[in-house]
């Protein structure tokens, strides 16, 4: 890459169908595609050899419109994996280690900060869960379908769909 504002080369690329997204912290990456119905990979990445990955097939389908995030924290991945809700996946071992899935919507984006999973669960709202254990702590719901969630310290951000748009709310 000749500049940070103009990438020319391509120095790695991946070939999967519904590529979704990505995200990585100082020691691992993770990347989630879909590979057919009821089956989607994660592809693990080692963040000190970049090119060093390993991928595993979960039994979960991503959505084609587009919502399935992830979040990487310490050696998990949290992935909002629509109608099949919150999948905390081991990074290391390869395994699912829990998840969190309630009636109706689908989840559709996910944010980790410190002991706390924010997830945007469509028409069934914003859920706010203990990040050790997944129990819900609360559930608020807005006129419309919680698109994204963002925490800025004390400051919780919305996209709220069909209904307030964006909402920016204060922690108590």
């Amino acid at each position: 890459m000749s500049s940070p504002s103009n990438p020319t080369e391509s120095i790695f690329s991946v070939e999967a169908s519904y590529t979704k997204h990505f995200d990585a912290d100082r020691n691992w990456g993770a990347l989630v595609f879909g590979q057919q119905e009821n089956l989607s990979v994660i592809r693990v990445f080692d963040m000190n050899h970049l090119f060093n990955f390993t991928d595993y097939q979960i039994p979960y389908d991503v959505t084609l419109l587009g919502k399935n995030s992830l979040v990487v924290e310490r050696n998990l991945a949290y992935l909002a994996m629509g109608s099949s809700g919150l999948v905390v996946f081991n990074l290391e071992s390869g395994n699912i280690v829990n998840t969190f899935k309630t009636d109706g919507d689908t989840a559709n984006a996910v944010f980790v900060e410190k002991d706390y999973i924010y997830l945007a669960y469509g028409s069934a709202g914003l859920f706010i869960l203990d990040a050790a254990t997944i129990e819900n702590l609360g559930n608020w719901r807005y006129e419309g379908s919680c698109n994204f969630v963002f925490v800025d310290h004390e400051t919780v951000f919305v996209a709220n769909g069909d209904g307030e748009g964006f909402l920016v709310l204060q922690k108590n």
